[in-house]
């Protein structure tokens, strides 16, 4: 985005100069575009705004953000101890949005040499969304001053003032301080005036009607273990509270490390997760929410999936040249589990650009265009993209621009190997468990007829299929055969799953009254502890056979 020749020559009037203790006014410079997409709500959720203060901490080199919703009474703190800003940054560079020195450069911070992030963005408009004021002091690294500024956001957000000049709307207060200590540094921000949304949202108020399970006593990973261990379909919010998604989702999308046994806690997939573990814990940048240090909150396998051992963990890359002289890299892992993952929050795939999500976790996969879908709520996976995307992301650094060539190139690999590679290898694992399942159950049915047969007449039986025979099941006691005709119109009048089962129950029946073929009372007893027999072992191969003995 381009400012006009008039916009910028009225903004070199209004220059913050270093003036200690006294109150100067400047200008928040945003272009028309911008305003009116803020006006909308760019951003879909909070913490995607808060997100990008936590990206200009991490550009800043910064080590600890320290984020407080509990002694601010009522508004939101945050600090961090990054290389800081002076007045001229703030003005130059801070307020000015689309002109952050950062654009153009592919490069890397100063001190730990991270990726930088905000090549593109709204900086701190984000957060005016969520406010009405907003409070930034700074110090810089051997600067002689730091400052304070005062940022109204109340005036553009007004109905009444939308057709005026932003120039006249865009006021902010800024007063310079002597600095004592050269080597202090650090930039805080207190968001005050928050919305009523935003309000409910920290102070934990769920939707009406919903009751929430307790957490007050709880820090941050025995919350995230308690959602990972839950064996029934869950939603964060709507179980532990809107506070909680938030702080868990917003953990999700910025550059922090793992919880200790996250992502995934399998040492067969060791040299696809430690890497990618290693590197988010070496950028050493640490964020500390209402006094809980915060980290990325996968926990897989969960423990469901850990005792029936069906999940995989399958490695995504590649590296490849575009039109334009462009390249896209990327890396990252795909989790799946037979059944599904029962936490809803964590299903599909999340994109990171530079170390930071480009928005939440895509549970359509980025619009996955093929037959798979039937996976998706089994999935779960991480892309790290290391080079390439930057101008293929919206202003809200949320979404990407589904028309710009990178995006369109990077898109459709990703979906070919997720196709080729993971939900064939689902498939594949699929196959094979109920190809054994099948031979399970296979051969508990025949152990049930051999074992029902053998204790009732003390003596083994062949069992052999006659598909000429008039019954579905007749036995010989005399030869010791059991003859079943599978294709008994009786038979075929059933569905085909219920088929066996009745097989079975009429084997029953025939042992009974070859067992006893004049004594009735004798024929239900024996009959009814076969079919007990068999109802107790059904269940456990996965059929569904209800079946109580009556009582006399």
């Amino acid at each position: 985005m381009s400012d006009s020749k008039e916009t910028q020559q009225f903004f070199a009037l209004i220059k913050i100069e270093e003036k200690i203790g006294i109150q100067q006014k400047g200008r928040m410079k945003v272009g028309a575009q911008i305003i009116e997409q803020l006006s909308k709500g760019v951003y879909s959720t909070p913490e995607m705004a808060i997100k990008e203060l936590i990206s200009n901490a991490f550009d800043a080199d910064a080590t600890e953000v320290i984020i407080d919703t509990k002694s601010t009474q009522g508004s939101i703190s945050i600090r961090d101890d990054g290389h800081g800003m002076d007045y001229k940054n703030f003005d130059d560079d801070y307020v000015f949005i689309s002109r952050s020195p950062k654009i153009g450069k592919n490069e890397k911070t100063e001190i730990f040499h991270r990726p930088v992030i905000g090549r593109l963005g709204i900086g701190f408009l984000a957060v005016s969304q969520l406010c009405d004021t907003m409070i930034i002091s700074s110090a810089k690294l051997n600067a002689k001053t730091k400052f304070v500024a005062v940022l109204n956001f109340g005036k553009f957000k007004d109905k009444e003032n939308r057709g005026a000049e932003f120039n006249d709307i865009s006021e902010y207060v800024l007063t310079n301080y002597e600095k004592k200590d050269l080597e202090e540094s650090y930039t805080h921000i207190e968001l005050q005036n928050l919305t009523v949304p935003f309000k409910n949202i920290l102070k934990n108020i769920p939707e009406p009607g919903v009751r929430l399970r307790k957490t007050k006593k709880l820090e941050f990973p025995e919350v995230v273990r308690k959602i990972w261990n839950t064996n029934k379909y869950l939603e964060i919010a709507k179980t532990y509270g809107p506070y909680w998604k938030f702080v868990i989702s917003l953990a999700s999308i910025i550059p922090v490390e793992y919880l200790p046994k996250g992502p995934v806690n399998d040492q067969e997939f060791k040299d696809i997760i430690n890497p990618i573990k290693d590197y988010a814990k070496n950028l050493d940048f640490k964020v500390y929410f209402d006094g809980m240090q915060i980290k990325k909150p996968y926990l897989l396998p969960t423990p469901e999936a850990k005792k029936s051992g069906n999940y995989s963990v399958l490695l995504l890359k590649n590296d490849f040249e575009i039109p334009g002289n462009k390249r896209i890299s990327y890396h990252g892992y795909v989790y799946n589990q037979d059944g599904g993952i029962d936490v809803n929050d964590w299903r599909g795939l999340i994109v990171r650009v530079k170390n930071t999500s480009v928005g939440i976790i895509s549970q359509n996969f980025f619009d996955y265009p093929h037959l798979d879908t039937l996976y998706f709520k089994w999935t779960f996976g991480e892309i790290f993209v290391t080079e390439g995307l930057e101008e293929a992301m919206n202003i809200d650094r949320a979404t990407f621009k589904k028309q710009d060539p990178e995006y369109d190139s990077f898109i459709t690999d990703l979906h070919d190997k997720l196709q080729s590679i993971v939900f064939e290898s689902v498939q594949s694992r699929y196959r094979t468990r109920v190809k054994k399942q099948l031979k399970k159950l296979e051969d508990y049915k025949e152990n049930w007829r051999q074992k029902s047969l053998s204790s009732t007449f003390k003596k083994k039986f062949r069992i052999v299929t006659d598909t000429k025979s008039s019954k579905p099941v007749s036995l010989s006691l005399k030869d010791s055969v059991v003859f079943i005709n599978p294709e008994n119109p009786i038979l075929e009048k059933f569905p085909r799953k219920e088929r066996e089962l009745l097989r079975d129950i009429i084997l029953a029946a025939a042992i009974s009254r070859e067992k006893y073929p004049k004594n009735n009372k004798k024929q239900e007893e024996i009959f009814l502890n076969l079919l007990n027999n068999l109802a107790k072992e059904y269940p456990k191969q996965g059929l569904k056979f209800k079946y109580q003995r009556r009582k006399n």
